[in-house]
């Protein structure tokens, strides 16, 4: 196929990250919006189909070529029968306008990461490389440290996912996805952060996760900071019981309590925003 030499530029989703900057998800949409009007006529653009209805008043700013990637069929390039297995990673076929083009096996944890290979292949399909090319690069994908990390405490009978990297809303109920796959028979404990950055949805955002962790049951829901105590109200308004809901200050106290109550079999997320620095819990369940 024909190699095209162009910069694309990418929309990967519209979330609440930046909303303390840029205040409600239209206003998100907007500042992401602006580089479609940068974008040359001999650019490509790529963008979420699930955003399509929200980016809808800045479309008429395309210059280039755009393609549209999710799980709908009506994407250009969509993902289906999805199979998660895990530590593993994940598997799904690979369509191009409703012809599969290939088998895609993606060695990351977690259904988010569909999107995230489907920005990359869509990418690829504006670079002309084939489906082959596209199989063959994503199944070499690696995480950066601190992001969905799977780590073993010293015994190695503890299993530790570190993803302290950062944390907003989307990433902490896609975290939450991935310990509820992992934890299968086994107990699973949240240890959960401040988000920052969320402006007006920091309520609502603190609260959303803690539902949540009722949701997926969870044994055990440790927070750390002040907004994480709003994480903790909202398991609790859930129905979780409050003798497993657990509110520290800091990364020292949370520790402290993981390391009373954990267990041979478990399995522990630990995640919060940059700020809050929660890979010191897990240096310190990992060394102990």
């Amino acid at each position: 196929r024909h190699r095209k030499s162009i910069s694309p530029g990418v929309i990967t989703n519209i979330g609440h990250t930046h909303a303390e900057l840029l205040g409600s998800p239209e206003k998100i949409a907007q500042a992401k919006a602006e580089l479609i009007s940068h974008l040359p006529a001999q650019g490509g653009l790529v963008l979420p189909y699930a955003a399509k209805k929200m980016l809808h008043p800045w479309l008429a700013n395309i210059r280039c070529p755009v393609l549209w990637f999710g799980l709908n069929s009506r994407a250009d390039l969509s993902a289906q029968e999805i199979c998660v297995q895990g530590e593993q990673g994940l598997s799904f076929n690979l369509f191009y306008r409703r012809k599969k083009i290939s088998k895609i096996k993606l060695p990351l944890p977690g259904r988010h990461n569909v999107f995230n290979a489907l920005a990359a292949a869509t990418i690829g399909t504006h670079l002309g490389l084939s489906g082959l090319e596209m199989k063959t690069g994503l199944a070499k994908v690696e995480l950066p440290r601190m992001r969905l990390e799977f780590r073993h405490t010293a015994s190695g009978k503890v299993q530790v996912i570190n993803d302290t990297y950062n944390a907003n809303p989307d990433s902490m109920l896609s975290a939450l996805e991935v310990l509820e796959q992992a934890s299968q028979g086994k107990r699973a404990i949240g240890v959960l952060g401040d988000m920052y950055e969320l402006g007006d949805y920091t309520e609502a955002g603190h609260l959303l996760v803690g539902r949540q962790v009722k949701e997926k049951g969870l044994a055990y829901l440790i927070t750390v900071g002040k907004l994480g105590e709003i994480i903790a109200q909202g398991a609790r308004e859930a129905g979780m019981s409050a003798a497993r809901v657990y509110s520290c200050q800091n990364n020292v106290q949370a520790l402290s309590y993981l390391q009373k109550i954990k267990q041979p079999g478990d399995v522990i997320l630990v995640k919060g925003s940059r700020g809050v620095k929660m890979e010191e819990i897990v240096a310190g369940l990992v060394a102990g």
